[in-house]
């Protein structure tokens, strides 16, 4: 009779840490911060254009003319 619940231990223990490593491992890959933070992504051909954007001067004057008017 004490084989059996030495036996049953056992297998209890084998569950317990079994189930507290499932539980563990499914609340990381819960609490794991997403590539991105759930934020929403922007295509490259969205980037690249407002990049573009940037790079074209704001005023078309020569830069002569914009010295001249700062200056007069």
């Amino acid at each position: 009779m004490d084989a059996v619940r030495r036996e049953k231990g056992r297998m209890r223990s084998y569950l317990l840490v079994a189930l507290k490593n499932f539980l563990g491992k499914a609340h990381r890959r819960i609490m794991a911060v997403k590539r991105g933070g759930g934020r929403p992504l922007v295509p490259l051909d969205e980037l690249l254009a407002r990049e573009r954007a940037d790079q074209e001067p704001a005023d078309h004057l020569t830069a002569d003319r914009i010295y001249e008017r700062r200056w007069h």
